[in-house]
C-alpha cells in the first residue's frame, strides 16, 4: 500500500505531534515540541500559514506504525474486497484490531483485554501521534 497523507486541521495538533513541513521541494518531519500551539503574531499562527499553503502533512496510521510502538502482528484476514484487510496485533495483555480499508481513509481500531472480552477502545484513529495519545489516556503501557 502506498503511504497516504492528509493536510491537518489546526485543532489536530498538540505537544508532540508529529508532522512533516515542505522545505525547498523535501519534506522533513517535525513534532510540535509546545504545548502552547496557537502563538498568534498579528493574529496569524506559523501553524495556519503551513496549513494555509498546503505544506504540511500527516501520515495516516497504517501496519508500521503500529509495530514501531512495540505491538505484534498475530494474523491478517482478508476481508470481503480485494484490498481491505483485518490485522490483529497483541501486546502484553492486549489485542489491538486494525481494519485497513484502501478504499477509506483513516481506518478503524478495536482494542480489547487479551481475552476479546472487554472492548475498551473501538474508533478512528488517523495517525501514530494520535494513537500514542490514545494508549496513554488508556494506560496501555508503551513498552
Amino acid at each position: 500500500m502506498e503511504t497516504k497523507y492528509y493536510t491537518p486541521k489546526l485543532d489536530e495538533f498538540f505537544q508532540g505531534f508529529e508532522y512533516e513541513v515542505l522545505i525547498k521541494e523535501h519534506w522533513e518531519k517535525q513534532d510540535l515540541l509546545y504545548s502552547n500551539k496557537y502563538i498568534k503574531v498579528h493574529g496569524f499562527s506559523y501553524l495556519d500559514s503551513l496549513i494555509q499553503g498546503a505544506r504540511v502533512r500527516v501520515k495516516y496510521l497504517d501496519k508500521e506504525d503500529i509495530e514501531s510502538l512495540g505491538w505484534k502482528i498475530e494474523k491478517v484476514d482478508k476481508l470481503r474486497y480485494k484490498l481491505d484487510f483485518t490485522k490483529v496485533f497483541s501486546k502484553n495483555n492486549w489485542i489491538l484490531v486494525y481494519y485497513t480499508f484502501e478504499s477509506v481513509l483513516p481506518n478503524k481500531l478495536i482494542i480489547y483485554n487479551n481475552t476479546y472480552t472487554d472492548c475498551i477502545f473501538k474508533g478512528t484513529i488517523k495517525n501514530k501521534s494520535e494513537l500514542i495519545k490514545l494508549l496513554k489516556q488508556l494506560e496501555i503501557n508503551e513498552d
